[in-house]
């Protein structure tokens, strides 16, 4: 298993690579709470856990550094994806397209098994929920 410190620093060197605003990424072993991440290692495994006034509204745990990997690239990239898609909206067109498009875009610049992940979750959402153009 990878120290809080190790996985840091890749963390950081794939934030790097993605010219990611530093305002997205987690935080390591130390929650600023409003609802961003933050990240944790223990005896159980990798811990992604965001908390919102003082409640924990989510913690993922896996034993797999590349769950820990694409739990935070996932987030990371769905909120430059949103801000791409704000700058960029196409009136009259569900904002999904672009926001799916450049997130599998910023996704394939750090790992092409992150892309194929997120492709089979975005195809269960627009199987629940299609696009609404």
């Amino acid at each position: 298993m990878l120290s809080l410190n190790q996985i840091k620093k890749q963390v950081l060197k794939l934030v790097k690579e993605l010219n990611a605003p530093k305002n997205i990424i987690p935080t390591f072993n130390m929650s600023i709470d409003f609802g961003h991440p933050h990240i944790e290692v223990d005896d159980d495994g990798y811990h992604y856990v965001i908390i919102e006034r003082g409640q924990i509204i989510e913690k993922r745990t896996s034993e797999d550094i590349n769950d820990l990997l694409y739990w935070i690239f996932e987030g990371i990239t769905f909120e430059m994806a949103l801000e791409y898609e704000l700058k960029n909206r196409i009136p009259n067109v569900d904002v999904r397209h672009l926001l799916f498009k450049k997130q599998l875009e910023l996704l394939n610049r750090i790992n092409n098994a992150f892309v194929e992940r997120k492709k089979n979750e975005m195809e269960e959402i627009l199987r629940n929920n299609p696009y609404i153009d």
